[in-house]
């Protein structure tokens, strides 16, 4: 759930904006298996650590999390922007998602055209 829906009531809920940061949120944990936090509120370390430095998130000894390209991580911290205004809305988010050309950084060698073309298996093997 979005940090909005934690704090004291709004007078204007934004539910475009709640479901642009569950998109990305999704788009997280499918490339790296992980949530980012157990829940957007302050009583989550993790979360309190992104308020304090947002690029955080891709700080881990989750290689996947480390090594997302710069275009993945510029479309997650938009998407995940802790001020539902400031959040792209559902055509940018894709429109800034379909020009990603890279999933990781190139040392993986996985741009978005190979991945489309194989996609990974469903099964997740974490000693490969």
């Amino acid at each position: 759930m979005p940090p909005e829906l934690f704090g004291p009531p709004q007078s204007k809920y934004n539910p475009f904006a709640a479901d642009v940061w569950a998109l990305t949120i999704m788009l997280f944990k499918l490339l790296t298996f992980k949530e980012p936090w157990s829940e957007a509120s302050m009583s989550s370390e993790e979360y309190s650590n992104y308020l304090a430095r947002r690029d955080s998130i891709f700080a881990s000894t989750n290689t996947l999390r480390k090594d997302l390209s710069e275009q993945v991580k510029c479309l997650m911290l938009d998407g995940l922007n802790p001020d539902p205004h400031l959040r792209p809305n559902i055509h940018k988010f894709r429109e800034d998602f379909m020009a990603i050309t890279s999933l990781w950084t190139l040392k993986h060698g996985l741009s978005t055209e190979y991945f489309y073309s194989n996609p990974p298996s469903l099964y997740y093997h974490p000693n490969h």
